[in-house]
């Protein structure tokens, strides 16, 4: 059975100061997303088992900032990302998150991703160690603040197997929920100064035309005398969002709306009918949903979800695969799923199972009009010229 997706058009309005992916926090904030506190009350040898813990997002993106563990030791430990279920079971590995040297009696280690890690919301994680020599302290208290903790693992080095334990690691973690993209634009004099929040630095486009490769959060300045007409901000880290705040002649201040053409949307839910709307499924599950990200190069949803290398091939048509079950995300498909776009070019994947989405380019075949591949898992597909 085939299942397709049904989008209808909508026209979006034009705003000179307008945000992206309302769902987000305005600013971004650093929180805690869960703390232990007390003193510690057990200890283990890193050299008889290895600790694991897992926990549990909230609703926003966040970023990654820093997890803090109480440690002893000599010698080198590296703390790595896993996926996890709502079980507590070990998934997929996404990254190492920093390894560090201990040095000595027992105390706070904080381990400082080197590249950027984006936790995704409503998801499950799993945090382990992996060390030669050294020890560990647990305790009896978990604060779950912005996230919720979920248990404490023991891997016993003897038998190779992971064992829950009734009590707590001695661990926090930090995190940045990520900013909305917003931006203003204004004449001072025969300047234009365009104002920015979000994720910076930030790249400005005109039409295509580099303007600024490094604006900061903040006014910033254009000398003028000039007139613009598609000003697009886009960051330069956190998720990459993109906003078109249309153009402005200074001196004088007038202001011309961007120039977007009618994009498709869906609601929440997602996928609906007939492959004469561009989108076509096969032998996907019947909790699966699709949200269309962009369509003929205009943004439907969700502003940065789509890579900006990507972008620059021209996309043609790119959507959000996903899976609901009881509420909750899931990332799996029991097989493989064909999915299948309208139009003829390059097909791409970002796999929703890592942290950031791993992309890799399908093999593709033409099917009456579609381009298809098949997908092992949710995520992202996007078939750029």
């Amino acid at each position: 059975m085939r299942v397709r997706l049904l989008f209808a058009c909508l026209v979006t309005c034009f705003s000179v100061f307008v945000s992206a992916l309302p769902s987000q926090p305005a600013q971004a904030v650093a929180r805690t997303g869960f703390i232990s506190s007390g003193v510690t009350s057990t200890s283990y040898d890193l050299t008889v088992h290895q600790l694991g813990f897992t926990f549990l997002t909230n609703s926003t993106i966040d970023e990654l900032v820093s997890v803090t563990i109480r440690l002893l030791g000599s010698s080198p430990v590296t703390l790595s990302l896993y996926n996890s279920d709502m079980s507590g079971n070990r998934g997929s590995f996404i990254a190492d998150i920093a390894t560090v040297t201990l040095f000595g009696a027992e105390q706070d280690y904080v381990f400082v991703p080197s590249t950027q890690i984006l936790l995704q919301p409503n998801s499950y994680y799993w945090i382990q160690t992996s060390a030669a020599t050294g020890a560990f302290g647990l305790n009896n208290s978990m604060t779950s603040d912005y996230y919720t903790f979920g248990s404490t693992q023991l891997y016993v080095v003897s038998s190779g197997t992971w064992t829950p334990i009734p009590t707590f690691s001695r661990s926090s973690i930090q995190i940045d929920t990520l900013d909305t993209l917003s931006a203003s634009v204004a004449c001072v004099a025969d300047d234009i100064v365009v104002t920015i929040s979000g994720d910076g630095n930030f790249e400005v486009r005109d039409d295509g035309a580099l303007l600024m490769n490094n604006a900061t959060t903040g006014a910033n300045t254009i000398t003028g005398p000039r007139t613009t007409t598609n000003m697009m901000i886009t960051e330069l880290r956190g998720d990459g969002q993109s906003l078109n705040i249309g153009g402005i002649t200074c001196p004088g201040g007038a202001t011309t709306p961007p120039t977007m053409p009618v994009a498709p949307a869906v609601t929440v839910l997602g996928c609906a009918l007939d492959t004469a709307d561009g989108i076509e499924i096969a032998n996907a599950p019947d909790n699966t949903y699709c949200r269309v990200l962009m369509k003929d190069g205009a943004v439907a949803g969700y502003s940065g979800a789509v890579p900006r290398g990507l972008i620059d091939l021209g996309v043609i048509l790119a959507v959000d695969v996903y899976r609901l079950e009881g509420g909750r995300s899931i990332t799996t498909f029991p097989n493989y799923t064909q999915v299948c776009l309208a139009g003829q070019g390059r097909l791409f994947y970002l796999d929703a199972r890592t942290s950031p989405r791993v992309q890799t380019e399908l093999a593709t075949e033409i099917v009456d009009g579609f381009t298809c591949g098949w997908i092992p898992a949710v995520g992202t597909v996007i078939l750029t010229n």
